[in-house]
């Protein structure tokens, strides 16, 4: 899996963090559904995050809305569709420079059930994905 970031931080004296960032991962996830065969090409969301920052740390939790590019393959013919739905998750990032930062997160996306069209007739699939993942930053 590959993706990127942005994202925008405001923190007060306090320490207390708001922000709010989108992302993109190209995934590969694949699967065996509906006598066929599921791909998810790429998962995305746009998330508020909020947390608590204390010497070069933060400690967060986020959530908002998930999207995926999902394609169905039954009897060699091919179905996209895209796939909306939500995320939630927690994570911590470090500065390593005053310009650089390392995180590792988790986020839990349910992108809920569409209808693809097959040579069979219709078939309903849904997923939802658990990604611990790791990122490193720069701060303009």
């Amino acid at each position: 899996m590959l993706g990127a970031q942005i994202g925008y931080n405001y923190q007060m004296v306090s320490g207390l963090t708001f922000g709010v960032e989108t992302d993109i991962t190209f995934s590969g996830i694949d699967g065996a559904v509906a006598g066929g065969a599921f791909t998810a090409d790429y998962i995305g969301t746009l998330r508020a995050r909020i947390g608590y920052a204390f010497d070069r740390v933060l400690i967060y939790g986020t959530g908002g809305f998930a999207y995926a590019g999902g394609d169905l393959k039954v009897a060699g013919l091919s179905n996209d569709q895209d796939h909306y739905g939500y995320a939630i998750g927690f994570g911590i990032e470090g500065m390593i420079t005053s310009n650089v930062s390392a995180r590792l997160e988790y986020i839990y996306t349910d992108f809920g059930s569409r209808t693809y069209q097959t040579v069979a007739g219709p078939a309903g699939v849904g997923f939802s994905s658990s990604l611990l993942r790791a990122g490193v930053n720069y701060r303009f």
